[in-house]
């Protein structure tokens, strides 16, 4: 046989021993394997280009281990009387009565420092009762020593330290001179605790007393301080078992649904009023872990043919993905995945608009195009988003969805599910909201499935809640109770003789948690507490056997008893997120790419993971291309075995499989990949992706998710030049745009102090030529307070940058000269309006209108006119000219051109303004009217209030006392939370109007002392001087 034969001979050796490592136990098998290492070394091949991966003992993980101290004391005095040959001999033979019992309990001995023994429970395989196991071993030892004792003569003693924690487990020493260990906190922990422990005393600390309270009985000792502790620690000493240790044994098999009959029923209830033409929307709702899916499945598997299905999901790993869950459902829509090929998405898309809406194509393909991320090939409909500001294209992707979705369910009703909304994006949530009326329309049922946690989804149910009444239906799922839970528990294991106690331990232990129960149950017949026989299953004897007590042993146990190679898989995946792409996956473990789909397969059939199904008419031989984690404990509890170093690696490869397999995804995966090279510690790498996620939310109008990349970017941004790169300009302006970005997202959400920090952070980074730029920057703070209404220091700022901006240079800054001197020149009147400077504002008119006429935009002529309008206003103290109303018209009419949804709500409320002042109210609530719906569309809250404000004032001169009421309650509420205080104080007022008009006298007093009391609080001059 060749070198190269024999040394693939020995590997395959190697691998089959491993997979039979759960069999042959550890020590058998560790033995074998040295023995072939030793044969693979005599070979001496030069190392393959593509060596096997390294077992995880090997490379080291993380892992929850309880470590034990046990030293051996009265062995000093002895060395007073024998020679030390003799203190050897007999130090030996005590510590081959002593390690079998480690080894009984599936411990490993660490090492012995002089006469102690350092075992491991947990590592290197993690069983779901090591604790337990630990203190059963040391009173074992306890015995075994007595017996030594009596049979050699002798007076040695045992104490113990023992204490459970997460380690790093692995190798540790010298180059070729390396043993298999842990270090960790939980390691010195056991040492202090046997340093302080006396003779025939088992001291154990706090982690590992909560696991094994259960079990043992202990006196717990006054807090107790030890070396290299500041705070005194809570010690325990064991005083032995208690008197009905509770045994525990099961076998799992699927978990069927049950408990849910009233639940499946008011879903079943609601599919079929679907079915009859109603549309509905109702809420699944529950802590983790209580069947929300499984029920969602159920009722899909009832469900007549006729109703179409779609799903969309938060992810946890994608966090901030902008319209990640109304991808999915749009995709699934679509019958395609989210993650297919550009051209297979746009096929679809353009094929679906095509059949419910071909004469509207042009006005939801584009839109729905852009949420997708896709690239318009058709000129035509490229034009109509390239030059959308991110306000008016995010309400038309709003618009065009709407629109799909009303008409696909006029020709076949509709369930969609709406999967994971805890971990759902802001914009996916916020387009929920602006579809929540649609069944009321057409046969849609909204299905909301989600955690009640703490977050922006509870906040919108309960928001739904108050607004939608009985129209919006609420499931909430509670645990199992204690015969639902038995019957889960007969259903799984089907026949078998289970002991009482430990049928009672399980159900304790899994506290009527359906997900809790299933891991419990294929964790123990993982460990082999159950096999079946034939159509019966069957219990091995249970005298020693525990549930363990927290559901992370359980599945760390499950982990560590897969064959090396499968658990690689497994902790791998875990990297990718808990949905994971097989591509992916297979680009980091290209090497052992051959065994990947037994591995996967084997996941499976084991419950880790799961196909994650990706849309209807799906054939039984398709390609699985993603997985899901089964459950998202199982998942967090194999990431977390992973070394950090080991992570960062991993980190890093997921990062540059994304690149190479989604090149034209770049946009869309942005922030997963800024995740993936962050935790990587890629930081160039991380804060270029995490800039980019921020620019596509900001466009988009997700704010949050933009502040969340460009903060992330922040910090990265900043590792990156306190290690002083080579093209530091280029990180230099990366940082100024992203702090202007940010500043754009904090004014445009009302947080003004915040705003103004980071457009100075980026004026600060500016370059002194840059004239356009520190003018903008200097300009949009002087915004920033004039919405403070600090008009002073927004005068000043303005002229700031006035002077920043100089003359008109020459070159090819000219353009962004000149469209930053009309902005300046608009944002002068806008202030000096609010200053009550009439004169000023016709002055300034008059200076721009020339330039801003030849060089200027429609949304620039129509900011022009709304000027020349309220000045004239102003001028003519309220009295409607023929001019004015010209001005008023202009506004509207270059508004509604420039397609800037926020000025075309603008001219709307100014030509409705005008009116209500000629006394023509009808003609002044139409306009007015058609504004405040265009801003409550866009979520414009200064003009909502100003059209709010207007329309009371004309029902009050209607009389129509309990529209008043309505209306200002709604403007009150709308203006104080945006603290604009002239309105607030003219709701107060008309709030007072109406209770006087009601005989209310009491409150027409409350609120007209609110009125004043704003009216002696606003900054600005009076409206009639």
């Amino acid at each position: 046989m060749s070198q190269n034969e024999n040394s693939g001979a020995i590997h395959a050796a190697m691998e089959r021993l491993e997979a039979q490592r759960a069999l042959l136990g550890d020590e058998a098998v560790d033995l074998a394997l040295a023995a072939l290492g030793r044969q693979l070394d005599e070979c001496e091949l030069p190392a393959p280009a593509a060596p096997p991966p390294k077992d995880a003992r090997e490379e080291g993980e993380r892992k929850l281990v309880t470590v034990m101290f046990a030293d051996v004391s009265g062995f000093t005095q002895l060395a007073a009387d024998l020679d030390p040959e003799e203190v050897r001999d007999l130090m030996n033979r005590c510590f081959d009565r002593l390690v079998p019992v480690v080894s009984r309990y599936e411990g490993t001995v660490d090492k012995f420092v002089g006469d102690a023994i350092v075992a491991l429970f947990g590592a290197p395989v993690a069983h779901e009762d090591d604790a337990m196991r630990a203190l059963s071993a040391a009173r074992e030892m306890q015995a075994a020593l007595v017996e030594f004792n009596r049979e050699h003569g002798t007076d040695l003693g045992l104490h113990f330290g023992i204490n459970t924690g997460t380690v790093v487990a692995g190798h540790v020493g010298a180059l070729g001179r390396q043993d298999y260990s842990v270090m960790g906190d939980a390691v010195n922990m056991a040492a202090r605790l046997e340093d302080i422990s006396e003779r025939g005393e088992i001291l154990v600390g706090n982690d590992t007393f909560r696991l094994t309270a259960a079990v043992f009985d202990f006196d717990p000792l006054s807090e107790v301080r030890v070396k290299g502790k500041g705070d005194p620690i809570l010690v325990y000493r064991l005083r032995g078992p208690k008197e009905a240790p509770t045994p525990s044994r099961e076998i799992p098999g699927r978990r069927p649904l049950v408990g849910r009959g009233e639940e499946l029923a008011r879903l079943g209830q609601a599919i079929a009023r679907l079915e009859q033409g109603a549309g509905g929307r109702i809420a699944i709702v529950s802590e983790a872990g209580l069947g929300k899916s499984r029920l969602v499945a159920q009722a899909r598997q009832s469900a007549g043919r006729g109703i179409r299905w779609a799903e969309g999901r938060g992810l946890s790993y994608a966090h901030g993905l902008s319209y990640g869950v109304a991808r999915g459902l749009l995709c699934s829509l679509l019958d395609v995945r989210a993650e297919g090929v550009g051209e297979d998405l746009a096929g679809s898309l353009r094929d679906a608009v095509d059949r419910i809406a071909p004469e509207d194509a042009g006005e939801i393909t584009p839109y729905l195009a852009v949420l997708l991320d896709l690239e318009l090939d058709d000129e035509r409909m490229a034009e109509k988003v390239r030059y959308l500001s991110g306000e008016l294209l995010k309400q038309r992707i709003a618009g065009a969805f709407h629109d799909f979705l009303r008409r696909r369910a006029r020709g076949t009703p509709m369930v969609l599910v709406w999967e994971d909304l805890h971990w759902a994006d802001a914009s996916s949530l916020e387009l929920l909201d602006g579809l929540f009326d649609l069944p009321d329309e057409v046969p849609i049922l909204f299905v909301l499935v989600f955690r009640s946690e703490p977050g922006r989804m509870l906040e919108l149910h309960r928001r739904f809640a108050e607004g939608h009444g009985e129209r919006y239906e609420v499931v909430e799922l509670a645990g199992l109770n204690e015969t639902e839970s038995q019957k889960l528990v007969e259903e799984y294991l089907g026949e078998v003789d289970l002991p009482p106690n430990a049928r009672a331990l399980v159900l304790e232990k899994a506290e009527g948690n359906p997900l809790f129960l299933e891991e419990l149950l294929h964790s123990l017949v993982d460990a082999g507490l159950a096999a079946r026989e034939g159509e019966r299953a069957a219990a091995p004897d249970v005298e020693r056997l525990e549930v363990p007590d927290t559901l992370q042993g359980v599945i760390a146990a499950r982990i560590d008893r897969l064959a090396a190679a499968d658990k690689r898989t497994l902790q791998t995946a875990s990297v990718i997120g808990r949905i994971f792409h097989r591509r992916v996956l297979g680009h980091l473990i290209r090497e052992v790419e051959p065994h990947l789909d037994g591995s996967l397969e084997e996941l499976r059939r084991r419950a880790f993971v799961r196909p994650r199904e990706w849309g209807e008419g799906r054939e039984a031989d398709t390609e699985i291309v993603e997985y899901i984690f089964k459950h998202v404990i199982t998942h967090d509890v194999s990431y977390g075995t992973l070394l950090l170093a080991r992570r960062r690696r991993l980190h890093r490869g997921v990062g540059e499989a994304i690149e190479a397999l989604f090149p034209e995804q770049l946009d869309e995966l942005a922030g997963t990949l800024g995740l993936h090279f962050q935790r990587a510690a890629e930081h160039s790498l991380a804060a270029e992706y995490l800039l980019r996620a921020g620019d596509r939310a900001r466009a988009q109008y997700a704010n949050e998710e933009a502040l969340g990349f460009y903060r992330e970017a922040r910090a990265e941004v900043a590792r990156v030049l306190a290690a002083e790169p080579v093209n530091r300009t280029k990180w230099e302006q990366a940082a100024t745009a992203m702090e202007e970005g940010i500043g754009d997202v904090l004014a445009r959400t009302g947080r003004g102090a915040e705003a103004r920090t980071a457009y100075r952070a980026a004026l600060t980074r500016l370059a002194q030529n840059d004239r356009a730029g520190r003018s903008r920057v200097l300009r949009r703070i002087g915004s920033v307070l004039v919405a403070e209404r600090s008009f002073e220091d927004a005068l000043a700022t303005v002229e700031e940058a006035g002077l920043a901006l100089g003359e008109e240079p020459r070159g090819d800054d000219v353009p962004k000269w000149r469209s930053e001197r009309n902005e300046l020149g608009l944002d002068r009147t806008w202030i000096h309006y609010w200053r009550g400077e009439w004169r000023r504002i016709l002055e300034l008119v008059d200076e721009i209108r020339p330039f801003l006429e030849a060089h200027g935009t429609p949304y620039q002529r129509s900011r022009l006119h709304q000027a020349l309008a309220l000045a004239l206003m102003r001028r003519d103290r309220y009295t409607p000219s023929d001019e004015l109303f010209e001005s008023a018209r202009e506004t509207h009419g270059a508004g509604e051109e420039s397609e800037n949804l926020a000025q075309a709500a603008h001219g709307r409320f100014l030509l409705g303004f005008v009116h209500f002042f000629a006394r023509d109210l009808e003609t002044a609530e139409r306009h007015i009217s058609s504004g405040l719906e265009l801003s409550e569309r866009i979520g414009e809250a200064t003009i909502r209030g100003r059209c709010l404000t207007y329309l009371v004032a004309i029902r009050r001169m209607k009389g129509d006392v309990e529209a008043v009421m309505a209306l200002a309650g709604d403007a009150l509420k709308l203006t104080r939370q945006f603290r604009m205080i002239e309105y607030e104080g003219a709701a107060e007022g008309n709030l007072a109007w109406a209770a006087w008009r009601r005989e209310d006298l009491d409150g027409a007093m409350a609120h007209g002392r609110h009125a004043l009391e704003l009216w002696e609080a606003y900054p600005g001059p009076a409206a009639y001087p």
